[in-house]
């Protein structure tokens, strides 16, 4: 047995198949007979019906009554398992004796009472053996494949059958949206079985060309030697064909997850569509309310302005009189102003000072020099502080 063989990389591989020639005992370059040692993964996820939730709690509390591990336990919990074949084989040539060795032979279903794969595969080798397929030192692989093909044919469907669950699910997907954990979690499974396929149809092709090469050294092909060539054939046929049926499960996959997003995504559309409408509606009233404080704030703020103390209407000579200090309500208020506007758009007081204050300082001066020269010449025509208002105003008489 190769020394390689005992490394961790060959146990962490998902498959590969190695031969080698052994010489005779005579030290002469004549084959004795030969050593072979493949290795094939297979990658079950659970179907719907084996899923139920309470089923695999009560199960788990069975086990761990057992007195299992808890990594044992772990294990009988996980929606699936990983069936391997892991085969070395022993050819002798003169004696027509082949001795194989099945290591890590894992359970073919994950219940308990069921046969595991090393009992499979005996059966499988033991059953309707023709003593002549011993002068073949590749006699074994067609009997083990054929149930490799099996576990993979069973590892396609169990895909195929969540997918189909998860189509049919389709229409009743709520509110919240399709359960994107699971189909990440499918298309995961699906991944690794196109994975197993992919590695064990590289791994026929190997097989073959090693027996091709066995059968080219012969002087004359039995007709047994040839049908297990055939097998081979035939058994690599089948591997590509499920892996075509895997990628096909994929891609629904994909396309499903796909039209989850999608989907998903047109709801959030319509919804944005529903809120753009209340939009449209919510300002088509803050317009109308705007609108009628437009009408109303010009009156009111020349009611405001015309009730401070600043003016005086006197009953007995029916004149409007204007303050001297009319100045300070411009002072007080266009400051007052700006610095509403200023905390209103979140922008410092300083950027607004720095542009108004030379217009602010002109006003201030306008307005007291106005007043000044108003009240001076208060008394000389009576109808001076109506004008004033007028101009004020803007009105005309």
């Amino acid at each position: 047995m190769p020394e390689l063989w005992w490394e961790k990389v060959c146990h962490r591989a998902n498959g590969y198949f190695g031969y080698e020639e052994v010489p005779d005992s005579r030290g002469q370059q004549e084959q004795d007979g030969a050593i072979s040692w493949c290795r094939f993964k297979v990658k079950h996820a659970k179907k719907p019906e084996d899923r139920d939730p309470d089923d695999q709690e009560s199960q788990y509390k069975e086990l761990k009554g057992n007195g299992l591990k808890h990594k044992e336990l772990g294990d009988k919990k996980k929606e699936y398992y990983w069936p391997k074949l892991n085969v070395f084989s022993r050819w002798y040539k003169t004696r027509r004796h082949t001795a194989v060795i099945i290591f890590d032979a894992d359970k073919l279903r994950d219940d308990v009472d069921s046969d595991t794969l090393r009992d499979n595969f005996t059966r499988y080798l033991a059953n309707s053996m023709d003593p002549k397929e011993l002068q073949d030192p590749f006699w074994i692989y067609p009997r083990l494949i054929e149930e490799v093909v099996k576990l993979q044919d069973e590892a396609v469907w169990s895909i195929r059958d969540r997918v189909r669950e998860t189509e049919k699910k389709r229409q009743t997907w709520d509110d919240s949206g399709p359960d994107y954990p699971t189909l990440h979690e499918i298309q995961r499974h699906a991944i690794h079985v196109s994975e197993t396929l992919e590695v064990a149809s590289t791994t026929m092709e190997w097989i073959q060309k090693h027996h091709e090469q066995f059968l080219g050294r012969q002087e004359a092909t039995c007709i047994v030697s040839r049908n297990i060539a055939n097998r081979l054939s035939f058994h690599r046929h089948m591997l590509t064909s499920l892996l075509y049926r895997s990628n096909s499960n994929k891609e629904r996959l994909q396309s499903e997850i796909g039209l989850a997003f999608n989907t998903v995504a047109q709801k959030d559309s319509r919804t944005s569509v529903r809120i753009a409408d209340a939009t449209r509606s919510d300002s088509a009233a803050m317009r109308t309310i705007a609108f009628v404080s437009l009408l109303f704030l010009p009156a009111t703020f020349l009611s405001a302005i015309f009730s401070t103390t600043f003016f005086k209407f006197d009953d007995g000579s029916g004149r409007w009189m204007v303050s001297d200090k009319f100045w300070v309500y411009w002072a007080v208020a266009i400051p007052l102003t700006i610095s509403a506007v200023t905390a209103w758009f979140r922008k410092p007081l300083g950027e607004f000072m720095a542009r108004f204050l030379k217009r602010l300082i002109g006003l201030v001066g306008s307005v007291s020099s106005w007043t000044t020269s108003l009240s001076t010449q208060r008394g000389s025509r009576g109808d001076e502080t109506t004008d004033f208002v007028n101009a004020f105003t803007g009105s005309k008489a």
